[in-house]
């Protein structure tokens, strides 16, 4: 929509007003008619295809419900203040939400410096021009009355950006041998994960996910119940501190070794300070600390009401905030763990003796903490928010082609994706089109794909045919897959499954 083409423009026209080049503009080095054509050429056929197919229903939908609407009235989504989207922020740049106030102050100090050397006058120019960015994202996107979690991402980048800014002087303060730099910033970067296991083990069950036969039971008490032998947890602490220790000496400049001052000159902000050697930006740390204590407590805990802390992850990937939680995961302890840790590299970072070790091992933290959720969290919860989980085990337990999949009172389109729209769709809430088909197809067997809470449903309107559970909460807490053998039921079924090599099902399949 306009938002796309819009939001980069508006921050175009910003730097151009606040650093006053219009040469930029009037030379064409901004490239508005090759952009303008890259633009047209990449959206306009599907805009063309559309308006093709749908005519003003297209437009109106496009312009009236999806802009104005979204912008004005709000369409369903939340509502909310600019908080909002302060608090999305925290989750979603966690453990860098810490460097926030770090930051603003780069942008303060390097968008006001026109003058210099050619370096600093190409930091001006980037810290402006991302601030403006990041700023224009947020305010654009707060002004909208409707509000998605996910709205916010366009002011990610630039954050990330000038954290950079504000953190390249601070990690300059360690040795200038190459060989040692390398080492101590390997060593830091290890550092952070024995702690983070070793104090997330201390809570509870780290891995955050209970046995299949705990489904329907509190599951919180079971992780909590479930911690790691302490002898492992201490010594996941020590293995942290040791790493730690020797990366801090190895990085510790040598006795008369001269530091890039000039490029930790930047973070003593306006003058608060008289010293040269940062302490400015040990303020900045101590404010990081009690952010960062503020975002990992929300990500960390879990109260009777949700969202439970590590529910708001997943919320940065959806739009429906209210589904379910699938009751097995509890994470907890592993948040917990890196919560904890990141709070004392902050912490560490704040003394100048331990901040170049501190901050690479923030480095490593934050990566141990995206391969979490890229490798665990999110495979761990994806077969809840779709359907693969149930078309996997219908193709592997049908008996061939002719046993069909049924969706039934539900329209979330992955029944068709999954079965190549080859599956009979029965949404409305009427039962006569599907008890139609299934005297029809009586004595066959077929799969049925709902939500759990229908099966009474499908065995009232199915009376005389055999529903067993194929899937469970379990494997997927919002959709369940079902095995009909329409017409048949007690030993007639019995007889169709032995002739049919098909495994009879347990009690509680049947119920």
């Amino acid at each position: 929509g306009i938002p796309g083409f819009a939001l980069p423009g508006l921050v175009a026209l910003f730097f151009l007003l606040g650093s006053k080049r219009w040469s930029l503009l009037l030379e064409g080095r901004l490239r508005v008619a090759l952009g303008i054509v890259t633009v047209l050429c990449v959206g306009a056929p599907w805009y063309v295809a559309m308006y093709i197919r749908h005519a003003s229903a297209f437009t109106d939908r496009l312009l009236i419900h999806d802009h104005i609407n979204r912008l004005t009235a709000g369409v369903h989504g939340d509502t909310g203040s600019a908080e909002y989207f302060f608090e999305q922020l925290g989750f979603g740049t966690f453990p860098w939400i810490a460097m926030a106030p770090l930051a603003i102050g780069a942008w303060a100090f390097y968008s006001r410096r026109s003058d210099g050397s050619a370096e600093e006058r190409r930091k001006s120019d980037v810290a402006m021009l991302v601030g403006l960015w990041g700023t224009s994202a947020f305010v654009l996107f707060s002004a909208m009355t409707t509000k998605f979690h996910h709205y916010i991402f366009p002011a990610v980048p630039p954050a990330g950006i000038l954290v950079g800014l504000a953190l390249e002087p601070l990690w300059a303060q360690a040795t200038t041998d190459r060989w040692k730099n390398a080492a101590g910033t390997v060593l830091a970067a290890l550092s952070p994960l024995p702690a983070v296991l070793g104090v997330g083990g201390m809570w509870g069950d780290l891995r955050g996910v209970g046995p299949r036969e705990l489904t329907g039971q509190p599951l919180r008490d079971w992780v909590s119940q479930h911690p790691i032998e302490p002898t492992y947890t201490y010594l996941g602490v020590a293995a942290s501190i040791a790493l730690f220790a020797i990366a801090w000496r190895v990085l510790r400049p040598a006795q008369g070794e001269t530091l890039p001052v000039a490029q930790a000159q930047p973070l003593a902000l306006a003058g608060v300070f008289s010293s040269p050697a940062l302490p400015a930006a040990g303020v900045g740390l101590v404010a990081a600390t009690a952010l960062l204590g503020v975002v990992g407590r929300d990500l960390s805990w879990a109260t009777d009401s949700h969202p439970f802390g590590y529910e708001r992850l997943i919320h940065l990937f959806v739009y429906n905030y209210q589904r379910s939680w699938p009751d097995q995961f509890d994470y907890r302890p592993i948040l917990t763990g890196f919560s904890l840790s990141a709070g004392v590299l902050v912490g560490l970072a704040i003394l100048p003796i331990s901040r170049a070790a501190a901050l690479r091992g923030l480095v490593g933290l934050a990566f141990t903490f995206a391969v979490w959720g890229l490798d665990v969290y999110l495979p761990d919860l994806a077969p809840h928010w779709g359907q693969r989980s149930l078309f996997a085990p219908y193709y592997e337990r049908r008996t061939g082609p002719e046993e069909r999949v049924i969706a039934w009172q539900m329209n979330w389109k992955g029944e068709n994706f999954y079965s190549g729209n080859a599956c009979y769709i029965f949404v409305d809430l009427d039962t006569r089109a599907l008890t139609e088909w299934a005297a029809q197809h009586d004595g066959e067997r077929h799969f049925v794909v709902l939500e759990p809470s229908r099966v009474g449903g499908l065995r009232s309107t199915l009376r005389g045919s055999e529903v067993v559970r194929e899937t469970t909460v379990y494997d997927n807490n919002h959709f369940m897959l079902v095995s009909v053998i329409l017409g048949r039921t007690g030993e007639a079924a019995r007889r169709y499954r032995e002739e049919h090599g098909i495994p009879q099902p347990t009690p509680a399949q049947l119920q």
